[in-house]
């Protein structure tokens, strides 16, 4: 469709258009112009990536409350509303940067996040590099991977709504809201700081050695925390706290004095580990697990679980480090 003046208006409320070839615009408007209310625009589908809309791409009237869906190329687009969603599909392009006053959706694919928090965000992998700015909430869908490159932000007004993995390799400070049920990972030495409550759904692992996870409103923290270890450290910024109690279903319960102000959720595996609160220099506590025993291979324990239970007085299982096996010697009698 390639109009002399304009491409295709859609004018009325609630109306639906798709396209699956080429929308241009013309001397007076854009591909599509959107300026009745709660429009759907698909650009393409999983099968046809091709699609195009050009001659100025994507007109939208504020106040709309429109979703836009791309697959394909889209040559400009401007959102203003705070209630539209644009929802980026992996292999789309935008030909110019985007403004979206509203939600940017990454449904899907794998990629990078920069800038995040800046003027704008600039996002790449499976699908071409682009700009976005503005957008009050970011959504990362189910089937999504992306990483967070660098140092990121989700100021307060903003959400992030994680439903697939976000992983973070420098730093994330989250102010505003978030939501959804994904995963936040922490890569080695990476640090993420929660100023605001976070959803039982949600699940944040600490992936990789030196990973650090501060968190300002700990009593609102309900997020799964994975991967604790010796390697990592939790920051309860402003809490003083003299101990930290794992409890029944990995609870961890951080006391002050007989005081409990704390108590985060877990999930690991924690035999032999011992959980140290220290303060962190600013009037809070650090968090820190370490081993206080070496955790004894199955095999053995379960050896010397049936020489007690046979009641007689054996000799100790002898262990061979040959070839990453081992050998457990016979019992030897004694003669009273």
């Amino acid at each position: 469709i390639q109009g002399g003046k304009g491409g295709v208006s859609l004018q009325s409320n609630r109306a639906t258009i798709v396209n699956f070839g080429t929308i241009v615009g013309g001397a007076l408007g854009g591909g599509v112009m959107m300026s009745g209310a709660n429009d759907i625009l698909i650009n393409g589908s999983s099968t046809h990536t091709t699609a195009l809309i050009g001659g100025g791409g994507v007109s939208v009237a504020s106040g709309a409350s429109d979703t836009i869906t791309n697959y394909g190329t889209i040559s400009g687009l401007s959102l203003t509303s705070t209630t539209d969603v644009l929802k980026v599909e992996a292999g789309s392009v935008f030909e110019t940067p985007v403004q979206d006053a509203g939600t940017l959706s990454l449904v899907n694919g794998v990629g990078t996040l920069s800038n995040l928090g800046g003027d704008a965000v600039v996002v790449s992998g499976s699908m071409a590099a682009a700009t976005f700015s503005g957008f009050r909430t970011l959504g990362i869908g189910k089937s999504a991977r992306f990483t967070l490159t660098g140092s990121g932000a989700i100021a307060v007004g903003q959400t992030l709504a994680d439903s697939g993995v976000l992983t973070v390799t420098g730093a994330l400070v989250v102010s505003g809201a978030i939501t959804g049920g994904g995963v936040i990972g922490l890569a080695a030495h990476a640090t993420a700081e929660f100023d605001t409550a976070a959803p039982k759904a949600l699940t944040v692992s600490l992936q990789g050695g030196g990973s650090f996870l501060e968190l300002k409103d700990s009593s609102a923290f309900a997020a799964t925390i994975g991967g604790f270890n010796h390697h990592g450290k939790i920051d309860l910024l402003g809490i003083a706290a003299t101990s930290a109690v794992l409890g029944a279903g990995d609870k961890l319960a951080i006391v002050n004095g007989s005081q409990t102000v704390a108590t985060l959720q877990l999930a690991g595996a924690f035999t032999g580990d011992a959980f140290a609160t220290s303060s962190d220099g600013n009037g809070g506590t650090d968090i820190t697990v370490s081993r206080t025993a070496a955790r004894p291979h199955a095999l053995i324990a379960a050896a010397a679980a049936l020489g007690a239970d046979l009641g007689g007085a054996h000799a100790p299982p002898v262990v061979h480090p040959s070839y990453g096996r081992f050998t457990l010697a016979a019992p030897r009698a004694q003669i009273a």
